[in-house]
């Protein structure tokens, strides 16, 4: 299985984790939730701290690609030339807007041509 998640529910996710992990000995999880667990075993406490590293190396790494180069190639095709700081203005919009699950990753030009819109980036133009 393979789903895009916003950090609302991956923080979700990882407390449900975490919550799941304090609660294993102290109760039978695999009775308390027979349905989930028909043909596995619940995680063990390290295997949990495994998958909650896992996750949130996946989220960090989401937006790895997101870089100078990548939104000057981006937003470069009418010859816009960006500085550093109106890259770091786009890169956190995208974070913003990717948190809150509205970021499409085909979408750095339109947001870049937002904020130039708005005058909070000022790319050079040919």
């Amino acid at each position: 299985m393979n789903m895009q998640l916003n950090a609302r529910e991956i923080a979700t996710i990882l407390a449900s984790l975490r919550l799941f992990q304090q609660q294993a000995g102290n109760v039978d999880i695999a009775e308390m939730f027979p349905d989930h667990f028909i043909d596995v075993s619940p995680l063990s406490s390290v295997e949990i701290d495994d998958l909650c590293e896992a996750i949130n190396l996946a989220e960090i790494g989401e937006l790895d690609y997101v870089t100078h180069d990548f939104v000057r190639a981006d937003c470069s095709i009418h010859g816009a030339m960006l500085s550093d700081n109106d890259c770091d203005i786009i890169i956190a919009e995208v974070k913003r807007l990717w948190a809150s699950g509205q970021f499409h990753h085909t979408g750095v030009y339109w947001i870049a041509n937002s904020l130039a819109a708005n005058g909070m980036i000022h790319p050079t133009l040919p």
